[in-house]
């Protein structure tokens, strides 16, 4: 009978473990399930500011109401202004598949080959005069690496 016993505790065990190991993918699939949710959500945002800025720059009579209301200040040109919109799109996308790598849901290589190394335009001197205005638009994670990859100084040094 002791056998009995023994062969039960046994069973009665790995039945245990059984459900905890059960329990930690259960836990597992949640957490990547929530990451690609965030992934996704991060995307459709970035496609809907992207889509409004773009269509912002593209339309003229839309731009120009949208600026005579909320811009009245900005003292730069209408291509300049245009432009502006522009590289917020440009930089966005940007932004965004590097938030996408940092979360794991987007393997490093795409990154790489997505434009974010030695990109002319984010090496001139035009870009290199505007970034630090803009750069507070950005997520903080984003601006330090990016300000890594390009070399430029970050704004608190600037301000002295």
């Amino acid at each position: 009978m002791k056998k009995n016993v023994s062969a039960k505790s046994i069973g009665e065990a790995l039945a245990a473990i059984g459900v905890i190991a059960s329990l930690v993918f259960v836990g597992l699939e949640i957490q990547q399930n929530t990451a690609v949710a965030r992934a996704q959500t991060r995307q459709a945002l970035t496609e809907d500011l992207r889509d409004f800025i773009m269509t912002l720059s593209e339309d003229e009579q839309l731009f120009d109401v949208f600026h005579q209301k909320f811009e009245k200040s900005y003292d730069g040109s209408l291509d300049d202004r245009r432009a502006v919109y522009v590289m917020y799109a440009r930089l966005r996308m940007v932004e965004n598949v590097f938030l996408q790598v940092q979360e794991g849901v987007v393997d490093e290589s795409i990154f790489q080959s997505y434009g974010w190394s030695e990109q002319p335009v984010f090496m001139s001197p035009e870009f290199r005069e505007w970034w630090p205005d803009h750069r507070t638009r950005f997520n903080p994670d984003f601006v330090v690496a990016f300000e890594a990859e390009y070399g430029l100084a970050p704004q608190a040094s600037r301000d002295r």
